[in-house]
């Protein structure tokens, strides 16, 4: 498994959730994309999210993970796609910065399910991009902000601007992270 993370908190925590739900959880096929205060290594975490996307393999992008996958999603219609974030200039802004910082424990959509899950982030999805075929989009309701994304006719191409990791524990573990494993362990490397 792939874990890129830029090498911050996101990923002690989100090995630890993993490891609680599958202790052999780094030999399994995936991905996943976590945040990070600050964009590192961008174009490779674009790629490596093209390759989940192209080739069926099960990925989960947690935060900038979210928004990266978003990028890369659009880009594969308008090349120039980018994040305000990574490039202030940027002609197709699929992500852009919000006036206020977006923190705490708040409603979070998925496929109609209405959960608490905890936020944080100064970044969002430009709706305007909402309609590409093939993506559902799961926006919160009151500020229509996209809480969660999910490639249609592939095996678990699932990205969330929450972090699940810190609502699971061993004893209650979070539904994404054990559908994201139950994904992995169905994939032959």
């Amino acid at each position: 498994m792939i874990i890129s993370t830029g090498k911050t908190e996101f990923d002690t925590s989100i090995r630890k959730a993993l490891e609680e739900i599958e202790p052999n959880y780094e030999s399994l096929y995936g991905i996943v994309i976590t945040g990070s205060h600050a964009p590192t290594d961008v174009e490779l975490k674009l790629e490596l999210i093209r390759m989940a996307r192209e080739r069926n393999i099960p990925l989960l992008g947690i935060c900038m993970g979210m928004q990266l996958m978003a990028i890369e999603y659009v880009r594969s219609f308008l090349v120039d796609a980018n994040s305000t974030e990574v490039n202030p200039i940027t002609k197709n802004p699929v992500i852009i910065k919000m006036n206020d910082l977006r923190v705490g424990m708040l409603d979070a959509n998925w496929r109609g399910n209405i959960t608490k899950e905890s936020f944080w982030h100064h970044y969002k999805f430009n709706t305007s991009y909402e309609n590409l075929f093939g993506m559902e989009w799961s926006m919160d309701y009151d500020d229509r902000i996209l809480t969660c994304m999910t490639l249609q006719e592939h095996p678990f191409f699932v990205g969330t601007q929450f972090h699940p990791e810190y609502q699971s524990s061993k004893d209650t573990p979070h539904a994404l992270l054990v559908n994201f494993i139950n994904s992995c362990k169905h994939i032959v490397a």
